[in-house]
């Protein structure tokens, strides 16, 4: 059967396939249709689930993951497990939400105050 795949109202390519290759095909296209062409069944895609936040990250963008007054109550801690947290931070060239070192100190600055409680599920991600 030929399909003709529609993005936003617009058509934009015509292709042979049954149904169900054609909804695999256009699963991730947002607001695209398929009409088939001889019967004019017109079939709606979803759609695309969101992508998920990239795991690694910048030193930059995870600092902005804080607050401006996390980042300044995290800096000013005299705490020797928070200081050893910012010195690897430092040393690092990225930063990557599922490592061991960065989930143990996250949730070590939820834990002593310095972010509020659900601030490290929610910085993780």
């Amino acid at each position: 059967m030929r399909y003709l795949i529609s993005i936003g109202g617009v058509p934009s390519n015509i292709i042979l396939a049954d149904s169900q290759s054609v909804a695999d095909h256009c699963a991730s296209v947002a607001g695209g249709t398929a009409r088939l062409l001889a019967d004019d069944e017109v079939v709606e895609f979803p759609p695309p689930p969101p992508v998920p936040r990239e795991l690694q990250l910048t030193k930059l963008q995870f600092l902005r993951l804080f607050t401006t007054g996390e980042r300044i109550a995290i800096r000013a801690s005299t705490d020797p497990v928070i200081v050893d947290f910012m010195q690897l931070l430092d040393l690092a060239q990225d930063v990557r939400l599922d490592d061991p070192d960065t989930v143990q100190g996250v949730h070590y600055l939820e834990s002593e105050g310095l972010i509020a409680a659900g601030r490290a599920a929610e910085i993780l991600g």
